[in-house]
C-alpha cells in the first residue's frame, strides 16, 4: 500500500510541475495577465483580496482527478511579479509550495502536526523537482 500511495505522490507533485510550467508559458506568452486568466478559467472564484498592496485571487484547482488544492495568485499593482502558492487539502493538508512566476527557487513546506502519510510523500517527491528549497531554511 505504501508503494501506491508514494506513486501517487510522485504523480501529484509531477503536476504540480507542469502546473507551475503552464502559469510560466502563459506570462511569457500572453503577457502579464495570463497566469491569472488561465486560473480563472480552471475554476470559480474562490475570492479576492487585497495584501499589501498585491491582489491576490484564491482558487481550488483539481492538478490530478483525486487531488485538489487551494491555489492562490499574488499580482503585484504593476503586473511586474506573480506569486503562486499552493496548499493542501485532505489527504494532502499540511503541504505548501510558494514560488515566483517563472520559477526561480520553489519553497515548501510541511506543517508536521496538520501533516499525514499522504502530505509527507508528497512533500518528498517535491523535494526531488529542480530549484526547490525548504521553507524552514528561510526562517
Amino acid at each position: 500500500m505504501w508503494f501506491v500511495h508514494r506513486k501517487r505522490a510522485d504523480q501529484v507533485a509531477c503536476s504540480i510541475g507542469e502546473f507551475i510550467h503552464t502559469l510560466s508559458a502563459r506570462r511569457e506568452h500572453d503577457g502579464p495577465t495570463g497566469p491569472e486568466k488561465l486560473l480563472r478559467g480552471l475554476a470559480p472564484l474562490l475570492g479576492e483580496d487585497r495584501i499589501i498592496g498585491q491582489r491576490v485571487v484564491k482558487l481550488i484547482i483539481a492538478l490530478t482527478r483525486k487531488a485538489k488544492f487551494f491555489v492562490s495568485l499574488a499580482t503585484a499593482p504593476d503586473h511586474s511579479t506573480h506569486r503562486l502558492t499552493i496548499d493542501g487539502r485532505g489527504v494532502y493538508s499540511g503541504f505548501s509550495l510558494a514560488c515566483p512566476l517563472p520559477p526561480r527557487t520553489v519553497m515548501i513546506d510541511l506543517h508536521p502536526r496538520a501533516a499525514g502519510q499522504h502530505a509527507r510523500l508528497l512533500y518528498a517527491a517535491c523535494k526531488a523537482m529542480p530549484n526547490v528549497v525548504e521553507r524552514r531554511d528561510f526562517r
